[in-house]
Protein backbone atom coordinates (compact mmCIF):
# COMPACT_ATOMS: atom_id res chain seq x y z
CA UNK A 1 0.00 0.00 0.00
CA UNK A 2 2.97 2.28 0.98
CA UNK A 3 4.88 1.72 -2.24
CA UNK A 4 1.69 2.05 -4.19
CA UNK A 5 1.07 5.66 -2.75
CA UNK A 6 4.58 6.40 -2.89
CA UNK A 7 4.22 5.88 -6.85
CA UNK A 8 1.10 8.30 -7.37
CA UNK A 9 3.04 10.82 -5.42
CA UNK A 10 6.25 10.24 -7.03
CA UNK A 11 3.99 11.02 -10.55
CA UNK A 12 2.30 14.42 -9.39
CA UNK A 13 5.48 15.30 -8.30
CA UNK A 14 7.48 14.86 -11.75
CA UNK A 15 4.15 16.01 -13.38
CA UNK A 16 4.62 19.46 -11.06
CA UNK A 17 8.46 19.54 -12.29
CA UNK A 18 7.37 19.60 -15.37
CA UNK A 19 4.81 22.17 -15.30
CA UNK A 20 7.06 24.57 -13.38
CA UNK A 21 9.78 24.50 -16.03
CA UNK A 22 7.53 25.10 -18.64
CA UNK A 23 5.89 27.68 -16.86
CA UNK A 24 9.41 29.13 -16.96
CA UNK A 25 10.71 28.73 -19.93
CA UNK A 26 7.58 30.46 -21.62
CA UNK A 27 7.77 33.12 -18.61
CA UNK A 28 11.43 33.83 -20.31
CA UNK A 29 10.50 33.35 -23.76
CA UNK A 30 7.64 36.21 -23.85
CA UNK A 31 10.45 38.26 -21.28
CA UNK A 32 13.84 38.03 -23.24
CA UNK A 33 12.51 37.08 -26.83
CA UNK A 34 13.24 40.79 -28.73
CA UNK A 35 16.52 40.37 -27.15
CA UNK A 36 17.76 36.80 -27.61
CA UNK A 37 16.27 36.46 -31.64
CA UNK A 38 18.79 39.36 -32.38
CA UNK A 39 21.75 36.68 -31.92
CA UNK A 40 20.08 33.12 -31.63
CA UNK A 41 21.06 30.96 -34.32
CA UNK A 42 17.66 30.22 -34.99
CA UNK A 43 17.49 33.30 -36.80
CA UNK A 44 20.05 32.11 -39.33
CA UNK A 45 18.30 28.68 -39.41
CA UNK A 46 15.03 30.73 -40.28
CA UNK A 47 17.18 32.99 -42.96
CA UNK A 48 18.69 29.98 -44.67
CA UNK A 49 15.65 28.25 -44.81
CA UNK A 50 13.61 31.26 -46.35
CA UNK A 51 16.70 31.43 -48.86
CA UNK A 52 16.18 27.11 -49.68
CA UNK A 53 12.46 27.66 -50.44
CA UNK A 54 12.89 30.16 -52.60
CA UNK A 55 15.74 28.36 -54.91
CA UNK A 56 19.44 29.29 -53.52
CA UNK A 57 21.66 26.64 -53.14
CA UNK A 58 22.49 27.32 -49.05
CA UNK A 59 25.45 25.11 -48.73
CA UNK A 60 27.65 26.25 -51.49
CA UNK A 61 27.79 29.52 -49.07
CA UNK A 62 30.80 27.70 -47.32
CA UNK A 63 32.71 27.13 -50.18
CA UNK A 64 33.44 31.04 -50.03
CA UNK A 65 35.21 30.98 -46.96
CA UNK A 66 38.13 30.04 -45.19
CA UNK A 67 36.92 26.37 -43.64
CA UNK A 68 38.31 28.22 -40.21
CA UNK A 69 36.13 30.83 -39.02
CA UNK A 70 32.42 30.20 -38.81
CA UNK A 71 30.10 32.79 -40.94
CA UNK A 72 26.97 31.08 -39.75
CA UNK A 73 27.15 28.56 -42.30
CA UNK A 74 24.42 26.13 -42.61
CA UNK A 75 25.18 23.32 -41.01
CA UNK A 76 22.15 21.38 -39.74
CA UNK A 77 21.26 18.18 -41.83
CA UNK A 78 19.44 19.20 -44.78
CA UNK A 79 15.94 18.12 -43.53
CA UNK A 80 15.48 21.14 -40.79
CA UNK A 81 15.78 23.64 -43.41
CA UNK A 82 13.11 21.53 -45.71
CA UNK A 83 11.04 21.32 -42.94
CA UNK A 84 11.23 24.77 -41.92
CA UNK A 85 11.15 26.17 -45.79
CA UNK A 86 7.76 24.05 -45.80
CA UNK A 87 6.49 26.36 -42.84
CA UNK A 88 7.73 29.66 -44.59
CA UNK A 89 5.41 28.28 -47.74
CA UNK A 90 2.41 27.93 -45.61
CA UNK A 91 2.50 31.54 -43.86
CA UNK A 92 4.95 31.09 -40.92
CA UNK A 93 6.91 34.12 -39.94
CA UNK A 94 10.05 34.32 -37.71
CA UNK A 95 8.46 34.88 -34.78
CA UNK A 96 5.74 31.76 -35.19
CA UNK A 97 8.87 29.75 -35.85
CA UNK A 98 10.66 30.55 -32.61
CA UNK A 99 7.37 30.12 -30.79
CA UNK A 100 7.05 26.57 -32.74
CA UNK A 101 10.32 25.61 -32.11
CA UNK A 102 9.59 26.25 -28.27
CA UNK A 103 7.11 24.47 -28.17
CA UNK A 104 8.47 21.33 -29.59
CA UNK A 105 11.56 21.64 -27.45
CA UNK A 106 9.42 21.88 -24.02
CA UNK A 107 7.13 18.82 -25.25
CA UNK A 108 10.16 16.59 -26.17
CA UNK A 109 12.36 17.81 -22.84
CA UNK A 110 9.27 16.38 -20.59
CA UNK A 111 8.90 13.51 -22.36
CA UNK A 112 12.43 12.68 -21.72
CA UNK A 113 11.83 13.71 -18.24
CA UNK A 114 9.17 11.45 -18.06
CA UNK A 115 11.11 8.56 -19.75
CA UNK A 116 14.08 9.50 -17.63
CA UNK A 117 11.37 8.87 -14.18
CA UNK A 118 10.33 5.80 -15.58
CA UNK A 119 13.84 4.21 -16.34
CA UNK A 120 14.18 4.26 -12.42
CA UNK A 121 10.94 3.64 -11.34
CA UNK A 122 11.09 0.23 -12.95
CA UNK A 123 14.25 -0.57 -11.13
CA UNK A 124 12.01 0.59 -8.13
CA UNK A 125 14.26 3.60 -7.80
CA UNK A 126 11.19 6.38 -7.91
CA UNK A 127 12.85 9.08 -5.69
CA UNK A 128 16.66 8.27 -7.70
CA UNK A 129 14.11 9.39 -10.63
CA UNK A 130 12.34 12.50 -9.74
CA UNK A 131 15.96 13.44 -8.69
CA UNK A 132 17.58 13.20 -12.18
CA UNK A 133 14.36 14.75 -13.79
CA UNK A 134 14.71 17.63 -12.06
CA UNK A 135 18.40 17.74 -12.40
CA UNK A 136 17.63 17.46 -16.48
CA UNK A 137 14.87 19.88 -16.68
CA UNK A 138 16.56 22.37 -14.31
CA UNK A 139 19.55 22.66 -14.67
CA UNK A 140 21.31 25.83 -16.12
CA UNK A 141 22.64 24.87 -19.19
CA UNK A 142 19.22 23.45 -20.24
CA UNK A 143 17.48 26.78 -19.18
CA UNK A 144 20.67 28.60 -21.40
CA UNK A 145 20.10 26.29 -24.23
CA UNK A 146 16.07 26.82 -23.99
CA UNK A 147 16.16 30.25 -23.83
CA UNK A 148 18.05 30.74 -26.65
CA UNK A 149 15.65 28.49 -28.56
CA UNK A 150 19.03 26.34 -29.39
CA UNK A 151 17.74 22.95 -31.36
CA UNK A 152 20.51 21.22 -29.19
CA UNK A 153 17.72 20.73 -26.45
CA UNK A 154 15.60 18.36 -29.26
CA UNK A 155 18.73 16.51 -30.19
CA UNK A 156 19.45 15.62 -26.38
CA UNK A 157 15.79 14.72 -25.55
CA UNK A 158 15.47 12.73 -28.83
CA UNK A 159 19.00 10.90 -27.92
CA UNK A 160 17.81 10.14 -24.42
CA UNK A 161 14.48 8.81 -25.25
CA UNK A 162 15.77 6.87 -27.86
CA UNK A 163 18.76 5.10 -25.71
CA UNK A 164 16.18 4.55 -22.79
CA UNK A 165 13.47 2.99 -24.92
CA UNK A 166 16.31 0.71 -26.60
CA UNK A 167 15.48 -2.74 -25.07
CA UNK A 168 12.07 -2.72 -25.04
CA UNK A 169 11.10 -0.59 -28.63
CA UNK A 170 14.04 -1.05 -31.04
CA UNK A 171 12.37 -0.05 -34.06
CA UNK A 172 10.81 2.93 -32.18
CA UNK A 173 14.51 3.83 -30.50
CA UNK A 174 15.79 3.53 -34.29
CA UNK A 175 13.23 6.01 -35.85
CA UNK A 176 13.98 8.62 -32.90
CA UNK A 177 17.89 8.61 -33.28
CA UNK A 178 17.37 8.62 -36.69
CA UNK A 179 15.60 11.98 -36.49
CA UNK A 180 17.98 13.51 -34.28
CA UNK A 181 20.50 12.54 -36.74
CA UNK A 182 17.61 14.17 -39.95
CA UNK A 183 18.55 17.68 -37.48
CA UNK A 184 21.90 17.52 -36.56
CA UNK A 185 24.77 14.87 -37.55
CA UNK A 186 25.75 15.61 -33.66
CA UNK A 187 24.30 12.21 -32.59
CA UNK A 188 26.23 10.11 -35.26
CA UNK A 189 28.84 9.62 -31.82
CA UNK A 190 26.30 7.51 -30.57
CA UNK A 191 25.79 5.08 -33.26
CA UNK A 192 28.24 2.56 -32.32
CA UNK A 193 25.61 1.52 -29.74
CA UNK A 194 23.47 0.44 -32.03
CA UNK A 195 26.22 -0.82 -34.76
CA UNK A 196 26.93 -3.59 -31.97
CA UNK A 197 23.48 -4.36 -31.47
CA UNK A 198 23.97 -7.75 -33.39
CA UNK A 199 26.68 -8.83 -31.38
CA UNK A 200 24.60 -8.60 -28.37
CA UNK A 201 22.45 -11.22 -30.02
CA UNK A 202 19.48 -9.22 -32.13
CA UNK A 203 18.85 -11.35 -34.61
CA UNK A 204 19.91 -10.48 -38.10
CA UNK A 205 16.53 -9.51 -39.86
CA UNK A 206 15.52 -7.18 -36.99
CA UNK A 207 18.86 -5.79 -37.04
CA UNK A 208 19.21 -4.49 -40.30
CA UNK A 209 15.43 -3.49 -40.25
CA UNK A 210 16.65 -1.79 -37.34
CA UNK A 211 19.52 0.19 -39.69
CA UNK A 212 17.27 1.37 -41.94
CA UNK A 213 14.85 3.28 -39.86
CA UNK A 214 17.78 5.12 -38.54
CA UNK A 215 19.41 6.02 -41.62
CA UNK A 216 15.98 6.44 -43.81
CA UNK A 217 15.07 9.98 -42.43
CA UNK A 218 18.47 11.25 -42.61
CA UNK A 219 19.55 9.78 -46.47
CA UNK A 220 15.77 10.75 -48.14
CA UNK A 221 16.11 14.54 -47.02
CA UNK A 222 19.51 14.53 -48.02
CA UNK A 223 19.31 13.34 -50.97
CA UNK A 224 18.33 16.35 -53.36
CA UNK A 225 20.79 18.43 -51.51
CA UNK A 226 23.88 15.45 -52.32
CA UNK A 227 22.03 15.66 -56.11
CA UNK A 228 22.23 19.57 -56.52
CA UNK A 229 25.51 21.05 -54.32
CA UNK A 230 27.27 17.82 -53.25
CA UNK A 231 30.86 20.02 -52.59
CA UNK A 232 29.08 22.21 -50.29
CA UNK A 233 26.70 19.50 -48.59
CA UNK A 234 29.99 17.50 -47.90
CA UNK A 235 32.04 20.58 -46.66
CA UNK A 236 29.43 21.83 -44.19
CA UNK A 237 28.84 18.77 -42.71
CA UNK A 238 32.65 18.29 -41.64
CA UNK A 239 33.10 21.96 -40.90
CA UNK A 240 32.52 21.41 -37.18
CA UNK A 241 35.76 18.86 -37.51
CA UNK A 242 37.91 22.12 -38.52
CA UNK A 243 36.58 25.17 -37.21
CA UNK A 244 37.81 27.47 -35.19
CA UNK A 245 35.45 28.79 -31.70
CA UNK A 246 33.17 31.85 -32.72
CA UNK A 247 33.71 32.74 -28.75
CA UNK A 248 36.83 32.05 -26.32
CA UNK A 249 36.63 28.21 -25.55
CA UNK A 250 38.54 25.84 -23.31
CA UNK A 251 41.80 24.53 -25.29
CA UNK A 252 42.58 20.95 -23.96
CA UNK A 253 45.87 19.83 -24.72
CA UNK A 254 46.27 23.68 -26.99
CA UNK A 255 49.35 22.51 -28.42
CA UNK A 256 47.51 20.64 -30.96
CA UNK A 257 45.98 24.04 -32.44
CA UNK A 258 42.68 25.59 -32.37
CA UNK A 259 41.20 24.50 -35.87
CA UNK A 260 41.52 22.13 -38.19
CA UNK A 261 41.35 18.10 -37.86
CA UNK A 262 45.12 18.07 -35.88
CA UNK A 263 43.51 19.74 -33.23
CA UNK A 264 41.05 17.24 -32.75
CA UNK A 265 43.47 14.52 -32.47
CA UNK A 266 42.85 13.77 -28.67
CA UNK A 267 39.06 13.52 -28.81
CA UNK A 268 39.76 11.22 -32.08
CA UNK A 269 41.68 8.84 -29.51
CA UNK A 270 39.86 8.84 -26.95
CA UNK A 271 36.44 8.22 -29.17
CA UNK A 272 38.27 5.27 -30.64
CA UNK A 273 39.42 4.03 -27.66
CA UNK A 274 35.48 3.92 -25.98
CA UNK A 275 34.10 2.37 -28.99
CA UNK A 276 36.70 -0.21 -28.61
CA UNK A 277 36.08 -0.12 -24.91
CA UNK A 278 31.91 -0.63 -25.74
CA UNK A 279 32.30 -3.38 -28.05
CA UNK A 280 34.55 -5.64 -25.14
CA UNK A 281 30.85 -4.67 -23.46
CA UNK A 282 33.16 -3.29 -20.33
CA UNK A 283 30.59 -0.68 -19.56
CA UNK A 284 26.50 0.03 -20.79
CA UNK A 285 25.18 2.20 -23.58
CA UNK A 286 24.78 5.37 -20.83
CA UNK A 287 28.47 5.24 -20.01
CA UNK A 288 29.16 5.58 -23.46
CA UNK A 289 27.06 8.38 -24.44
CA UNK A 290 28.27 10.21 -20.88
CA UNK A 291 32.10 9.47 -21.69
CA UNK A 292 31.50 10.71 -25.28
CA UNK A 293 30.24 14.21 -24.48
CA UNK A 294 32.66 13.99 -21.60
CA UNK A 295 35.32 13.82 -24.02
CA UNK A 296 34.00 16.39 -26.04
CA UNK A 297 33.73 18.86 -23.29
CA UNK A 298 37.77 17.86 -22.06
CA UNK A 299 39.65 17.27 -25.73
CA UNK A 300 37.72 19.88 -27.97
CA UNK A 301 38.98 22.75 -28.80
CA UNK A 302 35.74 24.16 -29.50
CA UNK A 303 33.89 24.52 -26.59
CA UNK A 304 29.99 25.98 -26.31
CA UNK A 305 27.62 25.79 -23.56
CA UNK A 306 25.27 23.52 -25.24
CA UNK A 307 27.70 20.76 -25.12
CA UNK A 308 26.79 20.16 -21.15
CA UNK A 309 23.41 19.48 -22.01
CA UNK A 310 23.88 16.21 -23.37
CA UNK A 311 26.52 15.32 -20.73
CA UNK A 312 23.74 15.79 -17.81
CA UNK A 313 21.01 13.18 -18.51
CA UNK A 314 23.38 10.49 -18.72
CA UNK A 315 25.02 11.15 -15.77
CA UNK A 316 22.41 9.16 -13.46
CA UNK A 317 20.71 6.41 -15.56
CA UNK A 318 24.98 5.15 -16.75
CA UNK A 319 25.22 4.52 -12.84
CA UNK A 320 21.69 2.61 -12.43
CA UNK A 321 22.73 -0.08 -15.34
CA UNK A 322 24.89 -2.38 -14.92
CA UNK A 323 24.81 -4.12 -18.76
CA UNK A 324 23.12 -4.05 -21.48
CA UNK A 325 20.53 -6.21 -22.20
CA UNK A 326 18.73 -7.92 -25.62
Amino acid sequence: MKTSSFKKLSFLIILFLILTSISFKVYKFKLNYSEVIKQADIRYTWKDSVSLAEGEKIYQRILKGDLVNNQKYPLYWPFIYQLTALFYRLGGSLFTYSLLTLIVSLLLESLASLAIFKFFANQKKEFAGLFFSFFWLFNNYNFFVSGTLQLDIVIASLLIICLLVLEKNTFFSAFAYGLSLSIKQFGVLVFPVYLFLKKQGLRKKKYLKTLGLIFLLPLLSALPIVIGQPKGFLISMIFSLVRRADRPGGYALGFFGEYGLFSRLPFLIAYFWLVLLLKQEKFNRFSFVFLIYLMIIFFNPVLFPQYFVYLVPFSGCQLFLKKDKR
